[in-house]
């Protein structure tokens, strides 16, 4: 494929907004269903893996859960700095107001 192609195809604003869609489905629907699980078991994620595995995956199972969710802020750190940039805003501005936006739970 021509990179001229693909550079077309990613900025296309559909397939823009269906990569918005999607992201903000699969955080919705996952979300809810963890809730549910724990208010009818009583028990959490590690608790329930535990239950029918022994200790050590669930230990394995936690450190990779945790490597990916610190990998995940970074990533949406640096995408928060790179926009502001675009707009024009330092990132030594962007990253504590982002920050603190995500500390105080956002709007």
């Amino acid at each position: 494929m021509d990179y001229r192609v693909v550079t077309r195809y990613f900025r296309s604003s559909w397939f823009i907004r269906l990569v918005l869609f999607i992201s903000i489905m699969a955080r919705g629907l996952s979300r809810p269903a963890s809730t549910t699980m724990r208010a009818v078991t009583g028990r959490g994620l590690a608790a329930l893996i535990r239950e029918k595995t022994g200790i050590r995956l669930v230990f394995s199972i936690m450190a990779v859960l945790l490597a990916v969710d610190f990998g995940n802020t970074l990533a949406e750190f640096s995408g928060i700095s790179v926009s502001g940039s675009i707009f024009g805003v330092p990132p030594y501005v962007s990253l504590p107001l982002a920050a603190l936006f995500i500390k105080n739970g956002g709007l």
